[in-house]
C-alpha cells in the first residue's frame, strides 16, 4: 500500500468521523501525482476506448464504500502546475493494465483545474442522466490522474452525498489509531 493511500485512508477517516457527528457525510482526500507513481494508459471519453494521449499517466487510487440514501458526487479540484486531472470510478476495483474493466465512471472536465461526477464529459453506466448513483454497500475505486503524460501536481477530492462508510481496512486502522491515542492520553 502506498503512502498516499494510507494518508488517503486516515484523512478520510477522520473527516468522516467528525462528519458524521454534524449529520453530514463527506470524504476528503488530498494527494499528489507525481514522476515516481506508478502509470497507465487512462481511459478516454466515451469511456470504452484507451486513450491516445494519456498513455502513460501516473495515477492515484483511493477506495470508499457507499451506503443508501440518496445520489452522489465526487469533485475533484486541481493545482496549477496539474490544471487537466482526469476523474476515474470503478467498481470494486481498478487494475492499471485493463483500465477499462470495472470502469463505472469517468469524467474529463468542462474545464481546467476540476473534474466532477457527474459532469459535464461524463462516460460510464453510473452516470445515467445527471446523477452519480452508486450501489449500495458497493466498494468503489477512485482513482485521480491527468489528461496528458508528464503532468503532475497536487489535487484534492471530496466525495458527498448518500451515506459513506471508509474501506474495511480503514475501520481497523482508525481503531487502532484510537487505542494508541487513549492510552498516550492516559500516561
Amino acid at each position: 500500500m502506498s503512502r498516499s493511500i494510507i494518508t488517503a485512508t486516515l484523512l478520510s477517516t477522520l473527516t468522516l468521523a467528525s462528519s458524521a457527528h454534524a449529520g453530514a457525510f463527506a470524504l476528503n482526500f488530498a494527494g499528489s501525482l507525481t514522476n515516481t507513481d506508478p502509470v497507465f494508459n487512462r481511459p478516454a471519453v466515451p469511456g470504452d476506448v484507451l486513450s491516445g494521449i494519456g498513455t502513460a499517466v501516473a495515477y492515484d487510487t483511493y477506495q470508499f464504500i457507499a451506503n443508501p440514501s440518496g445520489p452522489y458526487v465526487v469533485q475533484a479540484n486541481y493545482s496549477e502546475t496539474l490544471d487537466d486531472g482526469y476523474l476515474l470510478l470503478y467498481r470494486p476495483s481498478f487494475n492499471p493494465a485493463s483500465s477499462l474493466v470495472n470502469l463505472q465512471a469517468g469524467d474529463d472536465g468542462t474545464n481546467l483545474f476540476e473534474s466532477s461526477l457527474p459532469g459535464t464529459f461524463d462516460f460510464g453506466p453510473e452516470t445515467a442522466g445527471s446523477t452519480l448513483n452508486l450501489t449500495p454497500g458497493g466498494l468503489y475505486t477512485i482513482v485521480v490522474t491527468s489528461f496528458a503524460n508528464g503532468d503532475f501536481g497536487d489535487y484534492t477530492i471530496g466525495v458527498t452525498g448518500g451515506s459513506l462508510v471508509p474501506e474495511p481496512t480503514t475501520l481497523a486502522v482508525l481503531s487502532g489509531a484510537a487505542i494508541l491515542l487513549l492510552k498516550r492520553r492516559r500516561a
